[in-house]
């Protein structure tokens, strides 16, 4: 069994949580968004399979590089 991380590639804060542990993605399916700069970017999975951890919550502040979601493949 092979897990993703999807990553935060910029430093933002966490504006929706759109996915739960367990919930069966689609590669390009819609995760979470991060507010950055006034702008609001939707953080999408980079995989099919299955959300094993979900690592942020609403109104957390995120870096660069840190994981958001895992995904089980």
């Amino acid at each position: 069994m092979s897990i993703v991380e999807v990553r935060a590639e910029f430093v933002g804060t966490v504006v929706s949580v759109d996915c739960a542990v367990d919930l069966a993605v689609e590669l390009g399916a819609p995760l979470l968004s991060i507010e950055s700069m006034k702008m609001e970017y939707p953080i999408v999975s980079s995989a099919k399979g299955r959300v094993s951890k979900v690592c942020v919550n609403v109104g957390d502040v995120v870096e660069e590089n840190q994981v958001l979601v895992s995904i089980r493949l």
